[in-house]
């Protein structure tokens, strides 16, 4: 279903949480905040491996929320507010790329929010019940954290980045409810898209057919699917087992912090694909855990078709790409 379906047919309670009651972590020189992400990293794998020793799989909500800034040098371009924690680890890798890139003329805030709800299970309930209703606790959440983040810049101009690309689907109800609470009056916000980054990107490039590798409720969504049709770029989709595996390979392995898993899940997926290199023009990494999979493909025997799908086309990065036109 395209996401410029969705009807909202519910009004938005107000959450009584306040990311206010987390002390953030102010960094003003970029060593100090890849210290910190690294500590924070190191967090994240400590929880993961405590529930792995229980017999359980760690999740996003599993995290507390967190919030990281780092202050520019010589500002001279509006603060980058990201919304990340979903999961955490993807949003501490959005946050060093931001930092390293902008960290001499941006100021870049990191808030957490890892008390999102799971955006692919929302919309696969909302969808099997009516093609017309959203999860209006997924649109309360986001808007939350948006307006929270949005507060704690000091500067009248934002840009933002919601870090999660499954979560853009919630993103326009989300920002209606946002002009409706106080904090919309006090700041000029520019929301920018991963989902459009990304597509352009393959426009840029010429591709005609673009194997698109995400979670399961962004393919439900045809958040990418729809983008690429616009372009005139044919999407390419996994097959059902392929998209099992990625699945398990994003919030078994990575998001659970699993390697050994996430590897196995990867490898499996790609096998399962049943698409050659001479198939597609190009990948996009869809979601954010994709790009850490792709770390852990180091090594494959000859003529594996694993080596040449990743070898043989462009990978595009949509926050890559994205912070690039931002530069």
């Amino acid at each position: 279903m395209p996401a410029n379906a969705v009807k909202i047919t519910e009004s938005f309670p107000a959450r009584s949480t306040s990311y206010r009651q987390v002390t953030p972590k102010h960094c003003t020189r970029l060593d100090d905040a890849l210290h910190e992400i690294d500590k924070r990293r190191q967090s994240i794998r400590s929880s993961a491996e405590r529930v792995r020793r229980k017999g359980g799989i760690y999740r996003d909500q599993d995290h507390p929320l967190e919030i990281l800034t780092l202050s520019a040098v010589t500002p001279t371009a509006p603060p980058l507010l990201l919304i990340g924690g979903m999961g955490p680890l993807a949003g501490l890798v959005g946050f060093e790329t931001a930092c390293r890139r902008f960290h001499r003329n941006r100021s870049i805030l990191l808030l957490q929010a890892c008390d999102i709800p799971c955006r692919t299970t929302a919309i696969s309930k909302s969808c099997a019940a009516s093609p017309n209703r959203i999860d209006t606790r997924l649109i309360n959440a986001i808007s939350h954290a948006l307006s929270q983040g949005v507060m704690m810049v000091e500067a009248h101009e934002c840009e933002v980045i919601l870090l999660c690309n499954t979560a853009h689907y919630f993103l326009p109800a989300a920002m209606q409810c946002f002009h409706n609470t106080p904090s919309a009056d006090q700041r000029r916000l520019t929301i920018h898209s991963l989902i459009s980054a990304a597509a352009d990107e393959a426009l840029k490039l010429g591709y005609r057919r673009v194997l698109v590798l995400a979670t399961r409720g962004t393919c439900i969504a045809e958040l990418y699917t729809e983008a690429l049709r616009q372009r005139d770029i044919k999407p390419i989709t996994p097959t059902q087992r392929a998209q099992t595996w990625l699945d398990k390979a994003i919030h078994d392995g990575i998001k659970a912090h699993n390697s050994e898993l996430a590897r196995h899940a990867w490898q499996t997926c790609l096998h399962a694909l049943e698409i050659n290199a001479e198939d597609i023009d190009g990948v996009i990494a869809g979601c954010t855990e994709v790009p850490l999979l792709l770390e852990l493909t180091t090594s494959h025997t000859a003529n594996d078709p694993t080596t040449d799908l990743l070898s043989k086309t462009g990978i595009i990065d949509p926050l890559d790409c994205l912070l690039k036109q931002l530069s």
